[in-house]
């Protein structure tokens, strides 16, 4: 797995697998993948034509953003050719940016990938699971939490202390929201 979360803009045409699911890339297909994705690419031709960015959640500055971000899954997304073109032309501008050293040039990064990503959640319609929106808060604020830092030595306490209640009560809401312990989920995530 990464440590980031991961764009690649496709030019070309080939196949993406995420966690062993199979999906078809064509021209201006977009791939989101999450920190705790497995994914491959197989292409069709010997020269592959892509835009790739790979970032950290903690350079985004915007609170939507970040949680729509600890809500994806990865997934392949078709951009229609004028969404294409137009996140093609804010990704160059990023590039040629992201050189710069001056501290502007930085919070226009941080602006662009923003953007970008906002047209990705517009467009992403399967990035999201399924039953996302009918967990309660704390759960989808712990569930964030081990997104976060399941590479860290994480504990039931210090994730319910993250959300401010006691490790006995988000032991049990976690588990009736979940379907799983909070043990299981870690290790389920860090597999």
């Amino acid at each position: 797995w990464n440590n980031y979360f991961e764009l690649e803009l496709f030019l070309t045409d080939g196949e993406c697998t995420i966690n062993d699911k199979i999906y078809p890339i064509t021209k201006n297909s977009l791939v989101f993948v999450t920190p705790t994705d497995f994914h491959s690419y197989r292409f069709y031709t010997d020269r592959t034509y892509r835009y790739n960015m790979a970032f950290d959640y903690s350079v985004l500055e915007s609170p939507p953003l970040l949680e729509l971000l600890f809500r994806t899954r990865g997934s392949v997304i078709s951009l229609p050719p004028q969404e294409a073109l137009f996140i093609t032309s804010i990704w160059n501008k990023l590039g040629r940016e992201f050189n710069k050293t001056h501290s502007l040039n930085i919070t226009r990064c941080i602006i662009m990938l923003e953007l970008i990503l906002s047209e990705v959640f517009l467009y992403g319609t399967n990035l999201f699971e399924e039953d996302s929106d009918g967990y309660p808060v704390p759960v989808l604020k712990s569930l964030r939490f081990i997104q976060q830092h399941f590479r860290e030595p994480i504990s039931i306490t210090d994730a319910a202390d993250s959300i401010y209640l006691s490790p006995n009560y988000f032991s049990r809401m976690f588990h009736k929201h979940v379907g799983m312990t909070f043990v299981q989920y870690l290790s389920k995530t860090r597999l």
